[in-house]
């Protein structure tokens, strides 16, 4: 087996800054809804946040920085990387939510590495953090808690961690070359601003948004009428913008087939 390698990380750096500023100077439908729900986080979810303590609004604030991580890397065409951010990123808030609705956890996440029983109660506490909140929010709105765990199962399948889909689905077999002994696979990194595999992550990271928004939202004590009014416009976009993409694709397919 041989490896070829050509471009160095210098070459990394200079093609992904220019698919980030192609896709900044496209502003799609899809980036702008993103906008959209920055606007949310950073002007509307937390106007108001008295009711949450100081430890679940730092996971909750380390939530929004990390679908910000996620983003940026979406931006740059290196699909599967935005996937252990953006998951990290729905941890995060949901630690902050359980930390809002029981503030005895403060104690025992910020513990942690105090020793090994605290190490053992953390896990125990948080470690099905994703799933305990799905189940809260399913009780209070049938359906949501169960889009919130697929989101994250979907993370985990597609980049979260190295599993076939995540890394098969990204290889290709090039043609064979005669008398060569070879068979040449390549494994694709980056994929361009206008390539379909990137807008489909950009619209992955309007989902984790989303998911993002309702778990912070529903962390808060009080959420009101505008909390409500205006997540639920986001998601009414989100859905717009991401049925286009899916019909986009469609049409595509079959102009494929017929050429």
């Amino acid at each position: 087996m041989i490896v070829e390698i050509n471009e160095s990380i210098d070459d990394y750096f200079d093609t992904t800054d220019a698919i980030t500023s192609a896709l900044r100077e496209e502003n799609s439908p899809i980036l702008q809804t993103l906008h959209g729900f920055d606007g949310y986080f950073r002007k509307t979810l937390w106007r108001d946040a008295g009711g949450v303590g100081p430890m679940a609004m730092v996971l909750s604030m380390n939530a929004y920085m990390l679908f910000l991580a996620g983003v940026r890397v979406a931006m740059t065409g290196h699909v599967t990387a935005c996937f252990p951010v953006l998951r990290t990123a729905l941890e995060s808030a949901c630690y902050g939510y359980l930390i809002a609705k029981d503030p005895e956890l403060s104690a025992v996440w910020t513990d942690r590495h105090k020793d090994v029983d605290s190490k053992k109660a953390c896990r125990k506490a948080f470690g099905s953090a994703v799933n305990d909140v799905a189940k809260w929010v399913e009780r209070e709105q049938p359906g949501g808690g169960q889009w919130l765990a697929d989101a994250y199962d979907a993370a985990i399948d597609f980049g979260a961690h190295p599993n076939i889909k995540s890394v098969i689905g990204h290889v290709r077999i090039l043609e064979d070359v005669p008398e060569d002994p070879y068979f040449r696979v390549n494994l694709a990194g980056l994929y361009g601003a206008d390539h379909w595999e990137t807008h489909r992550m950009l619209i992955g990271c309007l989902d984790f948004a989303l998911a993002i928004a309702v778990v912070l939202t529903r962390a808060l004590g009080n959420p009101d009428q505008e909390h409500q009014e205006q997540l639920q416009a986001l998601s009414d976009e989100k859905n717009r913008v991401s049925q286009a993409f899916v019909s986009s694709r469609s049409e595509a397919d079959d102009d494929a087939a017929q050429a």
